[in-house]
């Protein structure tokens, strides 16, 4: 629609699932697109997004959002009980059995609460 008849492209998308979408689609669209132009250059240019692109964390994520149409998301919840800083510092992101000397939930309670 905007007139474009050529497209050169550097290198492929570097998530592999995505690799040729974008050209193909341009080409279908009646676009000639020439892929490869400096590519060694272009890879370098965007080495450090392809490594975190290409991680387990963010394929796994891509899956969850191909499946469920909804972003992977993760929460994460410190306690601390000001009352006793060291049992924190012991237990780390849990809740323990001497935390602050009054709660006695492990994490099973509390997951068992979270599901009840």
């Amino acid at each position: 629609m905007a007139g474009i008849t050529r497209c050169v492209i550097g290198c492929a998308d570097p998530i592999t699932e995505f690799a040729s979408e974008g050209a193909s689609a341009l080409h279908s669209a009646g676009v000639e697109v020439i892929m490869g132009v400096e590519q060694e250059v272009c890879e370098d240019l965007i080495k450090e997004y392809t490594k975190l692109m290409n991680t387990k964390l963010q394929k796994m994520a891509r899956k969850h959002f191909q499946q469920t149409g909804r972003p992977l998301g993760f929460l994460h919840c410190s306690v601390v009980d000001s009352e006793d800083v060291h049992a924190f510092a012991n237990n780390g992101n849990a809740f323990g059995k001497n935390f602050g000397g009054k709660h006695e939930m492990s994490f099973r309670d509390v997951r068992r609460l979270v599901i009840d």
